[in-house]
């Protein structure tokens, strides 16, 4: 339960070096960062697995991240494989998962946050009826946990020579090479 709620916090969490990186000179106008694929999915990799377990009745495990670029819907597609017990029975299961989502800045967290969330590919429920129930439940709790995600957070430091030249976090796009987040003027 620890381990979900850390990772509840943040999906990603990195350093990024805007001072170096981002804003080499004094000159203004917007800015982008770009986080690549590889980049997300390392960082998507060091959260993983995460498990929760609901209402004391079911545990359920997320891992084997892999997420996709969808720019041309700018939108992110992450492919997981969902694992689960019933704890009274013991039935277990899993299944392939594929959840799609866009994403927005959060001003008041510093945070590029998943919304949007969409079950893509709903796997296969098989077995009885209960584990079927016990399947879709673990799904549905999949698509919820993403829903609000922090992708990434900026760090309060990270932002500081960005504010003093009036720029602020303010387009969020996927592009064929990444996670643009586009940097402009208040």
């Amino acid at each position: 339960m620890q381990r979900f709620l850390k990772s509840r916090r943040t999906l990603f969490a990195t350093p990024l070096l805007l001072a170096s990186v981002l804003l080499p000179g004094c000159a203004t106008g917007p800015r982008t960062v770009t986080l690549g694929e590889t980049e997300l999915n390392l960082l998507l990799s060091r959260q993983m697995p995460v498990e929760k377990r609901v209402l004391e009745l079911l545990d359920t495990r997320l891992s084997a991240p892999q997420l996709r670029l969808l720019p041309e819907r700018n939108r992110l597609a992450l492919s997981l494989q969902l694992s689960w017990r019933e704890r009274l029975s013991g039935h277990e299961g899993q299944t392939p998962l594929t959840l799609e989502f866009a994403l927005r800045w959060d001003e008041a967290t510093r945070a590029i946050r998943a919304q949007q969330v969409e079950l893509l590919e709903p796997g296969s429920a098989g077995g009885s009826g209960r584990q079927a129930l016990a399947s879709r439940a673990a799904k549905l709790l999949a698509e919820q946990w993403l829903e609000g995600q922090a992708i990434y957070r900026f760090k309060p430091d990270d932002l500081t020579k960005a504010e003093a030249l009036g720029l602020k976090p303010r387009a969020v796009t996927v592009t064929s090479r990444g996670v643009e987040i586009t940097l402009a003027a208040s």
